[in-house]
């Protein structure tokens, strides 16, 4: 055998095995339910809110001992100020 044959043989063997590893992950992403895929990238799709329009367009706000009030978040009120025209703020 000589030196060229021994280095074309590396050759192919190596181009075989990167063949074989992408048409395996080709055949996963085909096959893998996409539900199962780790998205690494936010999505735009809306979430579901458990926030309301308030009553007269004010959020209570005072804090109380007992209670931790969410509708006063950071978020909360993005989302009023998105989604409620009339909503003129938090009430302390």
């Amino acid at each position: 055998m000589s030196k060229n044959s021994s280095g074309d043989k590396k050759f192919l063997i190596i181009l075989l095995s990167i063949l074989v590893l992408l048409s395996t992950l080709v055949a996963l992403f085909f096959v893998y339910p996409k539900n199962k895929i780790v998205k690494i990238l936010p999505t735009n799709k809306p979430k579901v809110s458990s926030y309301s329009c308030p009553e007269g367009g004010w959020i209570d706000c005072m804090p109380t001992i007992e209670t931790v009030k969410n509708d006063c978040s950071k978020e909360a009120m993005n989302w009023y100020k998105l989604n409620y025209p009339d909503f003129k703020g938090g009430a302390y």
